[in-house]
């Protein structure tokens, strides 16, 4: 059968980069660097200590002015013009053609 070969050459293939990924130095530059810098990185920065609680914010000493009122009859603010349409960009006058 046909289908058996590439279905075992492909478990192979499988098989062969699992065992190699996890192949892993233990000791070697690959994992030191990153234990190294978390090392590092608790010696110099080291959390900071909790903050203590902000006392509560004092009242503003001065009262607010009242709402003042509004005349039931006062004549409402006019109402302005729109804004006029923007001019068109101008465009750059056609070059003369060349003389042959």
């Amino acid at each position: 059968m046909s289908f058996q070969r590439p279905l075992k050459l492909l478990a192979a293939l499988a098989t062969g980069v699992t065992l190699l990924s996890a192949c892993e130095n233990p000791g070697g530059s690959g994992s030191s660097a990153y234990y190294d810098s978390m090392m590092w990185n608790d010696y110099y920065y080291r959390p900071y200590p909790p903050r203590p609680e902000r006392p509560p914010r004092p009242e503003h000493p001065i009262e607010r002015p009242p709402e003042r009122p509004v005349h039931p009859i006062a004549p409402r603010p006019p109402v302005t013009r729109p804004t006029p349409a923007p001019r068109p960009t101008p465009r750059p006058a056609p070059r003369p053609s060349p003389r042959r």
